[in-house]
């Protein structure tokens, strides 16, 4: 008999709420999804409450006290920005979330490509992916991660 599928969450519906600081506290969310009897919540890496790196164990004791765990972290790094000290900066910052990601106690980190540009060739545009993923592989094999790609490009 197969396992059992866990279901995590992901506060879509407040996203906006949750980047603006002073809006909604990651704390209100964890308190408000416990209702739902889930397993797991998925974060994304501009909440508010994620600034301050020092608030990283506590969330993930507040949420691991309730009884789920963050299994993944949602990125939207775009890494078809044609210029290259900008396209570093996504690069950095997926690392910095990818470093995020595992102090959560999450195994897998999401990683979008980016979008296609009329100012770029194709192939320009997959070099500047696969390069800028293959940076964020390294820290991610550093930590055990896993990096997930999906194929949309921003969350808001």
């Amino acid at each position: 008999m197969s396992a059992k599928p866990k279901i995590a969450a992901f506060p879509k519906g407040w996203i906006r709420d949750l980047v603006e600081p002073g809006k909604l506290s990651i704390y209100e969310w964890i308190d408000m999804s416990q209702a739902m009897g889930i397993e797991g919540l998925e974060m994304y890496n501009n909440f508010a409450d994620f600034k301050d790196e020092a608030n990283w164990p506590k969330i993930r004791k507040y949420v691991e006290a309730t009884g789920m765990v963050i299994p993944m972290m949602c990125c939207s790094p775009d890494f078809t920005i044609p210029d290259p000290e900008l396209r570093q900066k996504q690069v950095d910052h997926e690392i910095h979330s990818i470093r995020m990601s595992a102090e959560l106690g999450a195994k897998y980190c999401r990683v979008l490509s980016g979008q296609r540009r009329k100012d770029i060739t194709r192939e320009e545009g997959m070099g500047y992916v696969v390069d800028s993923i293959e940076k964020c592989l390294v820290e991610a094999e550093k930590l055990d991660m896993i990096l997930v790609i999906e194929n949309h490009y921003k969350d808001d």
